[in-house]
């Protein structure tokens, strides 16, 4: 077997390995009711999440492979099982329209938290039109999901260069 260079940025999730279903169960839609109630800083993490297990697993791990502030990740999550609540429907399911309707949600926080949204959503596979994004800063974009060092290289491989 070959060894990868240093550099080489490998996809940081396995897909397959996610309950894809685009239906929520019974459990999973009572919870969300519950959630969409609580207020915004309540400790909603550890509120039978044993029902959710399914929707958060992959948001947590997509997010965990950011370069993100703890905050901004629990504000993306926030984000994405309200938009789940409200379509009925998990993130498996939604097509380009409904993100870019999510990102424009997102786009009313913090920059972080859009940028926090777009990356999740294009490491989960349900997004690769970042340059559909309004105001989405693609470098800081690269940053996040292929780290410093990778996302400066980028440009050079693909001939592009930058203004300085």
């Amino acid at each position: 077997m070959r060894a990868q260079p240093r550099d080489q940025w490998q996809w940081p999730l396995d897909l397959s390995g996610y309950d894809q279903r685009t239906e929520l169960t019974g459990p999973e839609r009572d919870w969300l009711t519950r959630f969409v109630e609580r207020p915004a800083r309540s400790a909603w993490q550890q509120a039978a999440e044993s029902d959710v297990i399914r929707l958060l697993a992959p948001l947590r791990d997509a997010l965990a492979t950011l370069t993100t502030h703890e905050v901004s990740r629990r504000k993306v999550t926030r984000l994405l099982l309200s938009v789940m609540h409200q379509r009925q429907q998990t993130v498996w399911d939604w097509q380009e329209a409904d993100w870019l309707v999510v990102f424009e949600q997102a786009r009313q926080r913090p920059y972080r938290v859009m940028l926090g949204t777009v990356s999740v959503a294009y490491l989960l596979g349900c997004f690769q039109r970042c340059h559909r994004v309004a105001h989405l800063q693609g470098v800081a974009l690269a940053q996040q999901v292929f780290g410093v060092r990778i996302s400066f290289k980028l440009p050079k491989k693909i001939g592009l260069k930058i203004p300085r």
